[in-house]
């Protein structure tokens, strides 16, 4: 919204209630008790907007979750080290690349391929790798959880599925 746009959408509902209590109090019609209720009404209605843009700005930029998801390795994740390695060597770089990240608290911008064969890149904040299964009759997938500033959750991604991996400054 433009700057004449916010004047706009302030300045409309006060004169829609100031005119009218400004000429009812002038005409006497009007007592001044009255008259202040409505032109407080006329300074809350000028502000509303103002406010709400104020809320919005604040509830965009408000931090992101917590990163306290290390304490998770007790609960049947696994910590992305070694034995993950050695259990998919062919992801062997990819790991160290992810481990690193979540090391040093770094992002990660990757080129992920969806079911449908939508790609698109990704930049999430990685907390840890795991082991994940659909349902029973499928096989494990590794994949790495991490937080999606996009849906502002956390979200696992199949690290199969990932091309173009690289940590962000």
């Amino acid at each position: 919204m433009k700057n004449a746009q916010r004047v706009a959408a302030s300045l409309v509902p006060f004169c829609l209630i100031f005119f009218p209590a400004f000429y009812g109090f002038r005409g006497g019609r009007l007592v001044p008790s009255i008259w202040l209720y409505y032109m407080g009404l006329a300074v809350l209605a000028a502000l509303a907007p103002l406010v709400y843009r104020a809320y919005k700005k604040w509830q965009h930029r408000r931090p992101s979750a917590p990163r306290n998801l290390r304490s998770l390795g007790g609960l049947g994740f696994s910590p992305g080290g070694d034995e993950l390695a050695e259990k998919y060597p062919e992801l062997r770089d990819v790991l160290t690349q992810i481990n690193g990240a979540i090391n040093d608290g770094r992002q990660l911008r990757f080129r992920y391929q969806k079911d449908d064969g939508d790609n698109s890149y990704k930049v999430i904040l990685p907390n840890y790798v795991h082991e994940h299964r659909r349902h029973t009759r499928h096989e494990a997938t590794l994949c790495v959880n991490g937080f999606y500033s996009r849906q502002r959750k956390h979200v696992n991604f199949s690290v199969q599925r990932m091309s173009e991996i690289e940590v962000m400054e």
